[in-house]
């Protein structure tokens, strides 16, 4: 199993997924969803679609209030041109509320174009060094869970068709119950190992070391082992021998801070091709910080919001 790696993360990507973290953070509303790369339907021509870099919609009354945040990191504050043409762009936008992020800031007459526009401005400034976090790398573990084997437990000597018999795709094996509903087996194998692990609240143990996992039908409510168009009854038992593998990689933190003190640490790497972020964000509350860690696509592909908004 490859380690986790470094990966070479732009700036903007990163500053983009910090304003997602933070927004997942603060939602509070049951239903709230921040979406990065989200491609917005215009108002009146709802086929034709812009980018903003975070969608917000949090549901509040009978509908969903839709957010619109633009990130720019640039060297110099962007200036009123510059902010004209960002606000025009959102106002011609199926959103509720539009805003803008600046690493850099903003000139003077920016802001109060802003300001007769009613769209608010945001900052986000990196952080040196925090009066509390001392870490300077997240340590990160990959934990893959390996299947070695699989042993279906019957009594007798049931009959099972071919491919039964033959070797069967654990990957393409299915769960048929009595209600008729089917579900994919390696998701019951997870969801049992996952029940397991918080029980004990760790690894059922150490690395490379066999172990194993069994799916008793206990209730009688799982019917058929179901493998493309073969079905056969469901076993007595089903014994599942597997073990972990672990990878470790340590990533160097930057930190950023808003105006209001909502403080974020983050580090970006590859495990197994998928480039990741790691966003740690602090919010200051009376009695403290609470803080919140979320993994993120670290390069996330643009979503169509045609069609998943209200209206549009």
């Amino acid at each position: 199993m490859d380690s986790p790696k470094p990966v070479d993360t732009k700036g903007w990507r990163i500053i983009e997924n910090v304003v997602a973290a933070i927004e997942e953070s603060l939602q509070t509303a049951p239903g709230a969803k921040v979406t990065p790369n989200a491609e917005i339907p215009e108002r009146i021509s709802p086929e034709n679609t812009r980018e903003v870099d975070v969608l917000v919609q949090i549901p509040t009354g009978g509908r969903v209030m839709a957010i619109g945040v633009d990130v720019k990191d640039e060297k110099r504050p962007l200036d009123s041109t510059k902010i004209e043409q960002l606000i025009s762009k959102g106002q011609k936008l199926a959103l509720d509320r539009y805003c803008v992020l600046s690493t850099s800031g903003f000139a003077e007459n920016a802001v109060r174009y802003a300001r007769d526009q009613g769209v608010e401005l945001l900052t986000l400034s990196k952080l040196h060094k925090s009066d509390w976090w001392q870490a300077t790398e997240f340590e990160i573990l990959h934990l893959r869970r390996v299947i070695e084997q699989v042993a279906f437990v019957y009594k007798g000597n049931p009959s099972l068709p071919p491919a039964f018999l033959g070797g069967i795709k654990l990957a393409e094996l299915r769960i048929r119950d009595t209600d008729g509903n089917v579900g994919d087996f390696l998701l019951r194998v997870e969801g049992l190992l996952r029940g397991a692990e918080a029980q004990l609240g760790h690894p059922i143990k150490d690395d490379g070391i066999p172990f194993d996992l069994a799916i008793r039908n206990d209730a009688g409510k799982m019917l058929a082992l179901v493998s493309g168009e073969d079905e056969a009854p469901f076993p007595e038992l089903v014994k599942v021998t597997m073990h972990y593998d672990r990878a470790y990689g340590a990533f160097p933190v930057q930190q950023f801070i808003t105006p209001k003190g909502v403080e974020v640490f983050v580090a970006t790497f590859e495990v197994n091709g998928k480039p990741l972020q790691v966003s740690a964000v602090s919010v200051p509350n009376a009695t403290g910080r609470q803080i919140s860690v979320s993994f993120q696509d670290a390069k996330p592909k643009r979503t169509d919001m045609r069609g998943k908004m209200d209206g549009v």
